[in-house]
């Protein structure tokens, strides 16, 4: 897992980034001074299990905010996540999201 991390003033649904990280094409992390998520593209978020892409998420659209809605960012591409972050997400979906485990 290679994960490039800039400095970026993006608009995001908490504010404007201070990093930007690009977990994979199309998966992006955002982070502001207050909070963050990801971000993925309308290709990659094609590419979700529709029970994970149909999802309403806190933050809407194509964001998945930091606490919760990122499991299902998780779940959806395990392959750039470590397996702790994949075995969290699933506690995670458990209590937030339980149709999607």
């Amino acid at each position: 897992m290679n994960h490039a991390t800039t400095t970026h003033h993006t608009v995001t649904p908490w504010g404007i980034a201070d990093s930007v990280t690009e977990v994979a094409p199309g998966i992006t992390f955002y982070s502001t001074p207050s909070h963050g998520g990801y971000h993925l593209s309308p290709e990659r978020r094609a590419a979700m299990p529709p029970a994970i892409r149909d999802k309403e998420t806190f933050a809407r659209g194509n964001w998945y905010e930091e606490d919760c809605d990122w499991a299902l960012v998780a779940l959806a591409f395990p392959a750039y996540f470590p397996p702790e972050a994949i075995d969290a997400a699933h506690r995670v979906c458990a209590h937030y999201h339980q149709d999607v485990t």
